[in-house]
């Protein structure tokens, strides 16, 4: 594995670390709960008594499992597609606390993809996630370090995966615009 895919990753998953227990808050709702931010905080205090969405500070999310699957993919067949993602997430087991299995704090986006996977059905696009949500931007960087021999085949794998992933456009082009400014 290239230096280029190993910051990649490591990039992603330390971001996805620093990001997660804040996850879903708006940043006017963080500035007037936590002033200054400079380290981990625990969210708590920004729940506003929703304990549910408590977030343990410094650990990954989904986000960082779905890029360690398709690394995983990549090291083990030289090459990435749907087909080969939707296989291994059949493949992961619910366990007693989550339908989700493995995955950490999935958000809507994810919960969709492991829903259709299990129920074998990819073209049920009513069930496709189909909101904004910049996690598609976190994610799709990493499928395109391992497919894009050529512009185009970057531009088909980057489309490919964030249909899958999402059918909201203005997510797809955020996506492929900060994957194709990474690109570069």
């Amino acid at each position: 594995m290239n230096d280029r895919i190993k910051g990649m990753i490591l990039g992603s998953i330390v971001g996805d670390a620093l990001g997660t227990p804040i996850d879903g808050l708006s940043k006017g709702h963080i500035s007037a709960v936590f002033k200054e931010i400079d380290t981990y905080i625990d969210p708590s205090p920004a729940l506003k008594g929703k304990m549910e969405y408590w977030k343990k500070p410094g650990l990954y999310s989904s986000i960082s499992q779905m890029i360690i699957l398709l690394s995983y993919i990549f090291c083990s067949k030289k090459k990435i597609n749907e087909i080969d993602l939707i296989e291994l997430i059949k493949e992961i087991p619910e366990t007693p606390e989550s339908r989700f299995g493995i995955f950490r704090h999935p958000y809507n986006m994810e919960k969709k993809l492991v829903e259709r996977a299990r129920r074998g059905d990819l073209s049920d696009k009513d069930n496709t996630f189909s909101h904004t949500c910049a996690r598609l931007a976190a994610i799709i960087p990493s499928i395109i370090v391992y497919n894009s021999k050529s512009y185009i085949d970057f531009i088909f794998s980057a489309l490919s995966f964030s249909i899958l992933l999402n059918k909201n456009v203005e997510s797809i082009v955020g996506a492929l615009i900060f994957a194709a400014l990474l690109r570069r």
